[in-house]
């Protein structure tokens, strides 16, 4: 039997969910066909679908539809076929985060993702069997296949031969598609968004291109509001942040300041230390920051002097 689950949209531990319930009854006769069309998603989560699929008793098998990046190729490298539709794009790189806090913090996010890094050069060396050296260096950045680049570098193992595709392939492809939204698939599909879908089948590759153009300037836009959001957020946190830490800091100065003069009035002082008969009061040309200043750098008796002085 061929079991057929679609992977679509974010990578997250409902993916993982939705892939332990469809495939729990699976046998070592049984073929699972993964359909995957991801932008990929939470790395953890992707590692984790990795490594629940090798598990499987099954024979599994991935065929790309629109695009495989990120955290999704790390659940495609768990087939041992892995078939791209010509127009696809396949997508790998070096794993990321946002982060804020101190030196501390910062290291240990980046320890972190360096260890994600080399998890997945592990898988990717295993599913291409190229040196982990070369994966390291074709994740430093964004990397965009076509299904052609995909297959010279083994990322896929074929490229599906759409030349028979006609109106009954059309239909078919349709109809398994409203299957799978039907049987609990994570996303639910309209019959316009399925026909605007399998409509690419039939399109020119320039077109196909200029699609995935737009769709793809489309996405960097939204993500750099997104990025130009959050970092004005962070900036107006931060200006507050520095704000609050000045004000506790004059005050606490403040406090400090305080406390010293009145220690010193406090104080049993000695006779040449305490003001002439007729000037009681303290002199008013030195600040409470000057008497702690003195205080600091030249002992209690200096800024005794100086406070009635």
């Amino acid at each position: 039997m061929q079991k057929t689950v679609h992977i679509t949209g974010d990578i997250t531990k409902s993916t993982y969910s939705h892939l332990v319930e469809e495939t729990e009854s699976l046998t070592a006769a049984d073929t699972l066909l993964l359909k995957i069309n991801s932008p990929g998603g939470a790395a953890f989560d992707g590692l984790a679908i990795h490594d629940f699929l090798a598990t499987l008793p099954c024979r599994i098998e991935a065929e790309i539809l629109g695009i495989c990046a990120s955290a999704a190729t790390l659940i495609a490298c768990a087939a041992s076929r892995r078939a791209m539709m010509p127009g696809a794009v396949w997508m790998i790189h070096r794993s990321w985060n946002m982060v804020c806090g101190n030196a501390a913090d910062l290291r240990a996010a980046a320890d972190l993702l360096e260890k994600i890094d080399a998890a997945m050069v592990r898988i990717y060396s295993s599913a291409t069997e190229a040196p982990e050296e070369s994966i390291t260096a074709a994740i430093a950045a964004d990397n965009f296949m076509s299904a052609e680049q995909a297959l010279a570098g083994k990322w896929v193992t074929e490229i599906i031969d759409l030349a028979g595709a006609s109106p009954a392939n059309f239909s078919s492809l349709v109809e398994e598609a409203k299957a799978a939204a039907a049987a609990g698939a994570e996303r639910k599909f309209t019959l316009a968004e399925l026909t605007a879908a399998v409509a690419d089948l039939f399109r020119s590759d320039a077109s196909k291109q200029e699609r995935r153009a737009e769709a793809r300037l489309a996405s960097l836009t939204a993500e750099r509001d997104k990025l130009a959001a959050e970092l004005a957020a962070a900036k107006t946190a931060a200006a507050a942040a520095i704000a609050a830490q000045q004000k506790t800091e004059a005050e606490y100065a403040e406090r400090e300041a305080a406390a010293i003069a009145a220690a010193i009035r406090d104080l049993g002082i000695p006779a040449d230390s305490t003001p002439p008969a007729g000037d009681p009061t303290p002199s008013p040309a030195i600040t409470q920051k000057e008497i702690l200043r003195i205080g600091q750098e030249q002992g209690l008796q200096a800024a005794i002097d100086a406070y009635y002085h």
